[in-house]
């Protein structure tokens, strides 16, 4: 049965979802875009960012693009196809030449530790902009560590994936307060990147709102791959149960548009295998930063934390520790069933 006859099963029909974010501030745009712009972290994320916010400012010669990244070739990659930029050195050499510093790094000590490098070169107010992912205590040593310089650092992890950084569409969730006075400066970059920039509130907050996002993320897949296992498991086939949901209760932005089962959806990850998207690895990492956001404040997580040791029993694999976080619907199907 096709997705759109699901209807003519008793389920009802709803308009699409269009989640309301007007109660929500956005940042303006005010500031000019600075000369002198760094880029730290060419990973999947990181370089299509880059890519962007070089040819949306520098490919004109309006602002000058240095780029760096631990792993030599992915450098000397970006500038081969970007002329026009730079490649450093040393990621001090860019955080002591930048206006406004953008940083995509795997996690908080990798951020500490490009700070510390830097040291005295971090010059007096340059800003710096952490779209990485870290845990909220990295953030706060970080903005501590800058403030002792007179610089600036403000989270701004993003929302998106791999797809939105390479359209310009992410999501930019900043801990910084609609009136705070390095925001517009902060919107200047962000906007050649993505398509919204949040506010969130205080220095530490985007990480906070990134997390919890991922946490309702990492559960919705878990459960969404539970219950279409139940249902293959009785008989029903995955495009007529996805079909219900999606016009149902059930119905979510995984169901919709990330299915954790092959040709539901053609061009999602599990329809390529499970490549390409959001990593397994990266999951089981953000629901661990969960987890111990969780903790700080003494909460218990009732379907985080199992949510937590199923995924790092995924990447605990070798076969999934490299696919996309959607493959746990292959691992759950793989698994034995009980007697």
């Amino acid at each position: 049965m096709p997705l759109a006859d699901a209807a003519a099963m008793g389920c009802p029909r709803r308009a699409p979802a269009s989640p309301s974010t007007a109660h929500l501030p956005t940042a303006p745009v005010a500031a000019p875009v600075p000369r002198e712009i760094g880029f730290v972290g060419l990973g999947n994320m990181g370089y299509n960012m880059a890519a962007n916010l070089y040819a949306k400012t520098c490919a004109d010669g309006g602002s000058r693009l240095t780029v760096y990244d631990t792993v030599p070739a992915a450098r000397e990659r970006f500038v081969a196809q970007h002329p026009a930029a730079r490649a450093a050195a040393t990621s001090a050499d860019v955080l002591g030449a930048a206006d406004v510093v953008v940083t995509m790094l795997p996690d908080g000590p990798a951020l500490l530790a490009l700070l510390r490098a830097a040291g005295d070169a971090l010059r007096r107010d340059t800003l710096l902009l952490d779209c990485s992912t870290i845990d909220v205590a990295a953030v706060q040593a970080a903005v501590a560590f800058c403030a002792d310089r007179g610089a600036h650092l403000v989270d701004a992890p993003v929302s998106g994936g791999v797809g939105g950084a390479q359209a310009g569409t992410l999501t930019f969730m900043v801990g910084a307060a609609a009136s705070d006075g390095v925001l517009p400066r902060a919107a200047a970059v962000l906007a050649h990147m993505g398509q919204r920039i949040l506010p969130c509130g205080a220095r530490g907050a985007g990480q906070v709102a990134k997390i919890c996002n991922n946490l309702v993320l990492g559960i919705t897949m878990l459960a969404v791959s539970e219950a279409t296992a139940l249902g293959l498991n009785h008989g029903l086939t995955p495009q007529v149960l996805a079909g219900i949901m999606n016009v149902s209760s059930g119905r979510s932005w995984v169901t919709e548009m990330y299915h954790p089962v092959p040709g539901v959806q053609p061009g999602s990850a599990a329809s390529r295998g499970y490549t390409g998207g959001f990593g397994a690895k990266l999951m089981a990492k953000d629901l661990r930063l969960a987890c111990e956001a969780a903790a700080q404040v003494g909460m218990p997580l009732p379907l985080g934390e199992p949510t937590r040791h199923y995924f790092d029993d995924v990447v605990r694999d070798p076969e999934y520790a490299s696919l996309d976080f959607s493959a746990v619907y292959r691992y759950m199907m793989q698994r034995p069933k009980q007697p």
